[in-house]
This record gives structure tokens, sequence and C-alpha cells, in this order.
């Protein structure tokens, strides 16, 4: 069976658009998650915003029960941008690095299944060995934090996604935090 992901901006917009098919699709044996990305704390003149967003994620909770969803405002994480900087060609910092060295060499093999680009990137980018630029870059995040191959990352912890560390937990040691 297949895992559906279904996502909108506020609690109950995927009801109200996609709820039927999501029935359908939960009758037939899938697994749905429901995810929002904001907890609907503009939606109320009588009640305040962390009101709300809780009574919100509650009703959000209960609809999604109905077809044995699950349903989440999910954590949010920026990976590094291309060559670690933004548009303006500043440095962008990362909150943490992933020691990847142990899977250093799968990740340039994954990267190698794209050689479709090679030719694309020398025309539009002037990089020629896009496999060695890659691993250039993550040489350089892995020197942020003492490791030979290491990967960037920045946690959105502003208000409604979760703050807590769930990435860096899940990676089991391998989040060496910056900041």
């Amino acid at each position: 069976m297949a895992r559906i992901l279904a996502i909108h901006a506020h609690p109950d917009d995927v009801e109200i658009l996609a709820g039927g098919t999501l029935g359908l699709l939960a009758d037939a044996g899938h697994r749905l998650t429901i995810a929002t990305f904001t907890p609907g704390d503009c939606g109320s003149h009588e009640l305040g915003p962390e009101e709300i967003a809780d009574l919100r994620r509650r009703e959000a909770a209960a609809a999604a029960a109905h077809i044995g969803a699950n349903d989440a405002i999910p954590h949010l994480y920026f990976m590094d941008p291309v060559g670690g900087c933004d548009r303006e060609e500043n440095l962008v910092r990362p909150d943490f690095v992933v020691n990847v060295a142990v899977v250093f060499e799968r990740k340039r093999a994954m990267l190698a299944e794209h050689a479709s680009q090679r030719s694309w990137l020398r025309k539009h980018h002037g990089t020629d060995e896009y496999l060695l630029q890659m691993e250039q870059w993550t040489r350089e995040r892995g020197a942020l934090a003492g490791v030979s191959y290491g990967e960037g990352f920045r946690q959105y912890r502003a208000y409604p996604y979760p703050r807590t560390p769930l990435l860096q937990e899940l990676l089991t040691g391998a989040a060496i935090g910056l900041r």
C-alpha cells in the first residue's frame, strides 16, 4: 500500500478540498498523513492565538482520526544552499552539521545516478565535475564541525513550528551543533 501525505496551509483545508478522496484512499488501505503549515491561530475573534491554535490542532486530529490518518505541523529544516551561500553570495551558517563520512561513498553513488545533469550544469553553471564540486562542498561543511564530510542544516524554530530537535535526535550522534 502507498503512503500518502496531504499538505495544506490551514487546519480544515484538506478536509474541505480532499476529504472525500482521502477517505477513499483510507478505505483502500493506504497510510495517510495530513500536515498543515499553520496552526490556524488567526482563525478566531473569540479566542487568542494560542487558544485557537490548540483547539484547531485538536479538531484536526479528531478529523484525521475518521480516516485513520496522522496530523501534525511538521518540523521544518533548511538544507544548506549550494555552495553554502544565499542568492546574494552571503555565507549561510548552519545550526548543525551532520557527519556523513560513513555514508559519503553512497552519497557520491547517488549523485552519480544523475549523469544527465552534467552537460546542463556545464552549460548553465560552468560546473563540469559536479561530483568533485559536491565533494568539496561536503568537505567544507564537515570542516565547520571538525569532521571529514558534513552536511549543514538550519532548523526553523519560529512559531508555529516545533522547536524540539527531532532530526538531530533521529541522527543519534551524527548531528554536531554549531551555535
